[in-house]
């Protein structure tokens, strides 16, 4: 198998041919020209030899160490987290607190929703009755009053031109009555819209104009829109077309 590595003898070289005028048969004859010599072959290069032992060893040596299958080393055992679902628990119970305090209110805020056209007629009224009562309200009547008084007449959608004219027909009430309370200003400008309101108050008549417009006010959250499609039904039920 391994005589490959082992030496091989070299080619036995032809011996030189001698010529010598002496051996030859016929002194005067020409000397026989001889053939030049075959090229030397060159020696095939020697391999030291190398035991069968060395060869296995050299062989195993050369195979990758990764080609060895190893033994998989035995998996570690499953640490349990306990600390994942407790904690998973915790959030839960939060979310489900959270949930809880959060949906009250809502039901608490869809409640008025629910309620009739006459009780949102009054909270609507309530925020802007609080706005203006909060003016007199720990302070005395001075010209700080009434900028606070227009602020709020203003606020509550009363209109420029309504809330000048209120304010001019106040100073001049508390001037009259000679108030030096500001719970007097207040029932002063009860008594004044009162009187800027009461021109308006007239009988509805629907038909006596054709068209007939009928234009609704009030404010924020008074009911205005509900107001509308109520009297919208009742009068095509009365046979009116409505726009």
């Amino acid at each position: 198998m391994f005589s490959f590595f082992r030496k091989k003898k070299p080619a036995a070289e032809p011996a030189p041919i001698e010529q010598s005028a002496a051996e030859s048969p016929v002194a005067d004859a020409p000397a026989p020209v001889a053939p030049p010599p075959p090229a030397a072959e060159a020696p095939p290069e020697v391999l030291p030899e190398v035991p069968v032992d060395d060869l296995e060893a050299q062989a195993l040596a050369a195979v990758p160490e990764e080609s060895v299958e190893a033994e998989p080393p035995e998996p570690p055992a499953p640490v349990k987290n306990t600390a994942e679902p407790i904690a998973a628990s915790a959030r839960h119970e939060r979310a489900e607190a959270t949930f809880s305090s959060e949906s009250e209110p809502a039901e608490d805020a869809a409640a008025p929703a629910r309620s009739g056209w006459l009780s949102r007629l009054r909270t609507g009224l309530k925020k802007t009755g609080s706005g203006i009562s909060s003016v007199f309200t720990g302070t005395k009547i001075d010209e700080a009053l009434y900028e606070d008084l227009e602020t709020a007449l203003l606020m509550a959608d009363a209109g420029v031109a309504a809330t000048t004219f209120l304010l001019d027909d106040l100073r001049r009430r508390v001037k009259d009555a000679r108030a030096t309370d500001p719970a007097q200003v207040k029932g002063l400008l009860a008594d004044a819209i009162t009187d800027l309101l009461k021109p308006l108050e007239k009988t509805l008549v629907v038909g006596e104009y054709h068209p007939t417009v009928i234009m609704v006010a009030g404010v924020n959250g008074a009911g205005k829109t509900t107001s509308i499609g109520k009297l919208t039904r009742h009068l095509a039920d009365a046979g009116a077309t409505v726009l």
